[in-house]
């Protein structure tokens, strides 16, 4: 039986890739006990029993590009040779198209000065649906998903991975949107968080069961592979910023603490540091104070410090100390702002701090049918409801 060229050529690119892509998986274990990392280990072994659609994971190389997609659990894969052009990819059962482009990811200043209008959304964590109703109810996308906003500003303060069934259709949507806002004059700035550092150094304990079944048993691929350095997604999360400022406001993930300060960062420093370290082994991280200082406990992407010790949602590995006011007004004189908005610790809603100095924007969206968004205009801030109701924030 003769078979086809094209599959001799995907399978022999799929080995190629296994063999260049391999790398060593990095737990961040020196946050939490053994305990809880062998279980969900152990749950993700466990057999998924629904028809799983996920992708696509596009692996690029010199001219050659492999595209993986799973449609009703099976893999379907194309290999092909791109030119000097953009690209688009189109998925047949998704019916989804993608703008790929052939440049590198560009990686975006720290700082953007004029601008009118901002949306915030942060820890979506794979709950693509509340994050779509979201931007569709408050005219930052059209019903297709197109951008709307003009010159407005999309700002996602992190944690898109882990916890939910659809990262995959969010990280896309992101990608998209931001070639689209550019386009129209607008923005759209993908911030890390603390889950997309640690996929990236290859902790995988919060992945939804979905994508732990999905990458050992049909990509057979580790999912911190899906988004290494020859991944398109992989690529483009490397090139984003942890901290930056839009006209008078920082924004970052989980918060500043004082020895920043001390330290005499800059957001371009921490923006640098923290990328240029995205594939330094955590072990290697943990030998040097300052990286250690950064990506753990009281770093930009985990810390805790604006918020109460007694709420449920920190754990007792990442509870600090809560920061009096004048701490806080340090941080934003030292910055030169008068607002910091910040994700990762859930409230029940939008929650103005020290005197609307910070923001707490994580409404637990990441639980599927909870949260609302953050929407500045012009000075004022207001709570932006899933039916597209802006409420002042008094």
């Amino acid at each position: 039986m003769r078979i086809k060229k094209s599959i001799i050529y995907s399978i022999f690119f799929s080995i190629l890739l296994l063999l260049l892509l391999q790398v060593p998986v990095q737990k961040t274990g020196v946050l939490f006990s053994q305990e809880t990392q062998d279980k969900q280990e152990s749950n993700q072994q466990s057999v998924y029993q629904e028809p799983i659609n996920d992708g696509p994971y596009i692996f690029r190389q010199g001219k050659k590009v492999l595209a993986h997609y799973i449609h009703n659990s099976r893999l379907s894969s194309q290999l092909f040779e791109i030119k000097e052009s953009d690209f688009t990819l189109n998925i047949r059962p998704a019916k989804q198209t993608y703008l790929i482009p052939i440049a590198a990811p560009i990686i975006e200043p720290s700082r953007y000065q004029g601008v009118s209008k901002i949306f915030i959304v942060s820890d979506i964590h794979g709950q693509f649906d509340r994050f779509k109703i979201l931007l569709i109810k408050n005219k930052i996308v059209n019903k297709k998903m197109a951008w709307r906003f003009k010159k407005g500003h999309l700002v996602i303060l992190g944690d898109v991975f882990d916890r939910g069934p659809h990262v995959t259709e969010t990280l896309w949507t992101i990608h998209q949107l931001e070639l689209q806002a550019r386009k129209k004059g607008g923005r759209v700035h993908l911030l890390l968080g603390n889950h997309e550092v640690m996929i990236l150094h290859g902790d995988v304990r919060y992945v939804h069961a979905k994508y732990a079944y999905a990458a050992e048993h049909i990509l057979k691929l580790p999912v911190e592979v899906l988004y290494g350095p020859l991944s398109v997604l992989g690529q483009w999360l490397r090139s984003k910023n942890t901290i930056i400022q839009i006209n008078d406001m920082l924004f970052v993930h989980g918060g500043i603490h004082p020895d920043i300060l001390t330290r005499k960062l800059s957001m371009d420093d921490i923006n640098r540091l923290t990328r240029d370290n995205l594939d330094t082994p955590l072990e290697t991280i943990k030998e040097d104070e300052l990286l250690t200082f950064l990506f753990f406990k009281n770093g930009p992407l985990w810390y805790r410090g604006y918020f109460l010790d007694e709420e449920d949602s920190i754990s007792d590995e990442q509870r600090v100390e809560r920061l009096e006011t004048p701490a806080v007004q340090q941080t934003l004189d030292y910055f030169k702002v008068k607002h910091i908005i910040v994700g990762h610790t859930t409230q029940k809603e939008v929650t103005p701090l020290y005197d609307k100095r910070v923001f707490a924007t994580d409404t637990g969206i990441k639980r599927g049918n909870e949260g609302e968004a953050l929407f500045w205009n012009k000075g004022k801030f207001y709570h932006a409801t899933v039916e597209g109701k802006k409420i002042r924030i008094k």
